[in-house]
């Protein structure tokens, strides 16, 4: 009656018209209660309700907190008030509610340790929270407009969730953004990520969420990810599937992992797109596509590719030893620090691949260039290239050192000198035009046999 008094020990309960709880401390039900009525929380402690109930009337929580961790079988609504609490699970492997449509106004929680599904549609003004350490899959298309809180465990959304409250994740927690297919999505505006946000659909989506925090982010479905905010997170970036694109700014210095197969790609033909990790570990493709002059000073290692498809400049400045090809398909790279990689380098037609960008670093180890665009040699220091290069395009030397090629050359554009020195140590089969600019030399040999 409101008190911290008041019990009964029946096994069983033939409810057919309203079963009231109302204590102001904690109450333990064990009895299986049937029947055609109603169940109601009004105390403000905790009931716990254990049995394995099979009332298929209302079930509504108006103040205090109501545990089920046993099965309830009722399909008729259930209501939360504001404040007021709704757990399903009491932290094992039990707890279950079978409602079609819950209007919660204050908390639903899922305290599990196993996994569970739930296709219930969520409305009201309400807060959803995962604290158990199992995981939970919510299905259904919700339009409750409180926070998302993820406190142990996973949290798995396959439906809509229309709230753009906050959601936050745990140290140690998950929250996941589909379960391999084509639904599943989050509108809030921002997600307090010290765990690990995840998404996994098969299709492509968009998040626009800012996300802060010290946790990660991944990528683990088959489909593309566009995360389009400035986010402030400061933990991993790890793409084991799919595409991630990053069209946003994201601040994290943690390294970056891209597995096989995967891809991350910065920019999406726009002016922005950015990652600041330190490292970035590439074992699929590493794809910039941005129309504007971006900078990336990070060390890329791995055996992955790294592909420039943007119609801007991307300079890469770090000493990177990823052993992956690299294609120039739109706008142009530059190297600007050491790229160890041995493998083909492709430049297409109207594109362009530079080496150096005017000052004593940039060099690149591939053993073959096909080159249909334009390949620029720029540096003011002393640059060896062995490199065989290929291809329709042309090649000129713009910077105010000496390069000298070394490779047996079969590209057929043009060659010109506009600065410095070149000097062709291998041969160079070109019948196209050579031009020599004022002060500019080209040599042919280098004091052997060849050249």
């Amino acid at each position: 009656n409101g008190g911290t008094t008041g019990s009964l020990a029946s096994t069983s309960i033939d409810n057919n018209g309203t079963m009231l709880l109302n204590r102001s401390n904690a109450l333990a039900l064990s009895s299986d209660i049937a029947g055609t009525g109603a169940v109601s929380h009004n105390g403000s402690g905790t009931t716990t309700l254990s049995g394995n109930n099979t009332y298929s009337g209302t079930l509504d929580v108006t103040a205090g907190t109501l545990i089920l961790a046993g099965s309830n079988s009722t399909t008729a609504a259930v209501t939360i008030a504001t404040g007021a609490t709704l757990q399903i699970g009491n932290g094992g492997t039990s707890g279950s509610l079978a409602s079609t449509a819950i209007t919660d106004n204050g908390t639903l929680t899922f305290n599990r340790s196993d996994s569970i599904a739930y296709s219930t549609v969520i409305s009201g003004t309400g807060g959803v929270s995962q604290t158990g350490t199992g995981t939970t899959t919510l299905s259904g298309n919700n339009t409750y407009s409180g926070t998302v809180g993820v406190t142990a465990g996973t949290l798995i959304l396959t439906g809509d969730n229309i709230t753009t409250a906050t959601a936050t994740i745990a140290s140690g927690a998950t929250l996941q953004i589909g379960d391999g297919g084509t639904t599943g999505s989050l509108a809030s505006a921002s997600i307090v990520d010290n765990g690990t946000l995840s998404f996994n659909r098969t299709d492509q989506f968009q998040i626009d969420a800012a996300i802060s925090g010290s946790g990660n982010v991944a990528q683990n479905g088959a489909g593309n990810v566009i995360l389009s905010n400035n986010n402030s997170y400061s933990g991993t970036v790890d793409v084991t599937a799919g595409t991630l694109i990053l069209t946003g700014s994201n601040s994290t210095t943690a390294t970056a992992t891209i597995a096989s197969g995967a891809a991350l790609q910065l920019g999406m033909n726009g002016t922005s797109g950015s990652l600041a990790s330190a490292s970035i570990v590439d074992n699929g493709a590493l794809t910039f596509n941005r129309t504007d002059t971006f900078t990336l000073a990070t060390s890329i290692s791995g055996t992955g590719s790294v592909g420039q498809f943007g119609t801007g400049t991307t300079i890469l400045s770090g000493n990177n030893s990823f052993s992956g090809t690299i294609d120039v398909t739109g706008g142009t790279l530059i190297l600007a620090g050491s790229n160890s990689t041995t493998a083909t380098t492709t430049v297409d037609a109207n594109t362009t691949l530079q080496i150096g960008n005017g000052g004593t670093t940039g060099s690149l180890a591939s053993t073959s260039i096909d080159n249909n665009g334009t390949m620029l040699l720029n540096r003011s220091n002393a640059l060896a290239l062995s490199s065989d290069i290929a291809g329709t395009g042309a090649v000129s030397h713009n910077g105010s050192g000496t390069t000298t090629l070394s490779g047996n050359n079969t590209y057929s554009g043009t060659l010109d000198v506009t600065a410095g020195t070149l000097i062709l140590a291998g041969s160079n089969s070109t019948t196209a035009a050579v031009t020599i600019a004022t002060g500019a030399t080209l040599q042919i040999g280098n004091g052997g046999t060849s050249g």
